[in-house]
């Protein structure tokens, strides 16, 4: 069993409490202060982002901690020199290490990077990029060093490594909990957090599975066209499908919204009375019978009752009475 790097399950425990009980504005400034008590570094870097295509990246959100927003535009000038940040991306998770004092890693880099870090006053680096298959959202985080300071060793490369899954983890907790302070809605399964366009910023477990039985082939981070609301302001159901409701539940800030999913229930996909004709049916009535007791032509039960298979998903009588009886 491999062994927890010593004062990584104290500082753990220290940042889900802060995921617990932070403002998730605050959530970011906080958790580094805390990390550097264990593992020491003179600025960082934190940053949300989606690889739309070979030459366009969305960028959600950056976090600097003792930088200036210049080390972002100034870097993104040289990126595609940046061999850190190459194996970063090749490995995700992995946390890659560098020390600008040593040539043959200097060497690696181009003059104008090499000026950037000294610029910034960075010499000593621990990066990693974490990769959310799902979401299709990166997440970078790197903690620097600098010129006169002591190197990162292989414990703390280990030690960052085995943490950054965690940090993200405490702040995707915080940051739903921070917007969902009032009661949630009921019937809400999972929630997520959106911006304008209908992109995934965060999502509780269970989210995208729910969704994926709606739309079997959706890859993320932004939500299928049909469960975008036309209104981004506007709070209330946004989809109702086959297998699940959405909704806008409230807005947050800058044009971000709280969105909540749930399973439909029969009660639920079908109208009242295809619902009626469904129930009637499965207690053994006949066409004529039903249409007998609902006041409606026996070719109307049947046509409600094609519909309440399609709805449902069921191809039989012995189908639809156990879905019946599932939900109630």
């Amino acid at each position: 069993m491999r062994q927890m790097p010593h004062g990584l399950s104290e500082l753990l425990l220290r940042l889900y409490r802060l995921g617990r009980e932070a403002d998730a504005p605050a959530f970011k400034e906080q958790s580094f202060a805390l990390i550097k008590e264990y593992l020491p570094f003179e600025s960082g870097l934190w940053g949300a982002m989606t690889v739309m295509s070979a030459d366009r990246t969305h960028v959600h959100w950056v976090h600097l901690d003792s930088q200036p927003l210049e080390l972002i535009t100034n870097w993104q000038e040289y990126s595609e020199y940046d061999a850190l940040h190459r194996d970063c991306i090749a490995e995700f998770g992995r946390t890659c290490m560098l020390n600008m004092k040593v040539p043959h890693q200097a060497a690696r880099f181009h003059p104008k990077l090499v000026e950037h870090t000294h610029t910034y006053q960075i010499c000593q680096v621990l990066a990693t990029v974490t990769h959310d298959p799902v979401l299709n959202v990166r997440n970078a985080i790197s903690f620097y060093r600098g010129w006169s300071a002591r190197p990162f060793t292989e414990d703390d490369r280990q030690f960052k490594q085995e943490l950054v899954p965690h940090l993200a983890e405490a702040w995707n907790l915080c940051v739903i909990r921070y917007v969902d302070r009032e009661p949630n809605a009921a019937g809400v399964v999972a929630r997520a957090v959106t911006d304008r366009a209908g992109s995934i910023h965060n999502a509780e477990p269970g989210f995208t599975d729910l969704l994926r039985t709606e739309f079997p082939d959706w890859l993320g981070p932004m939500l299928p066209p049909a469960c975008v609301s036309p209104d981004a302001s506007a709070d209330g159901h946004v989809f109702k499908g086959r297998e699940i409701l959405l909704t806008n539940l409230r807005g947050i800030t800058d044009g971000m919204r709280l969105v909540g999913i749930q399973r439909l229930d029969a009660g639920r996909r079908l109208s009242p009375r295809e619902l009626a004709v469904a129930r009637e049916f499965a207690t053994g009535r006949t066409y004529t019978e039903i249409a007998g007791r609902l006041g409606v032509a026996p070719k109307t039960v049947r046509n409600h009752l094609q519909s309440v298979y399609g709805k449902l998903g069921v191809k039989s009588k012995v189908g639809l009475v156990k879905r019946l009886d599932a939900e109630r």
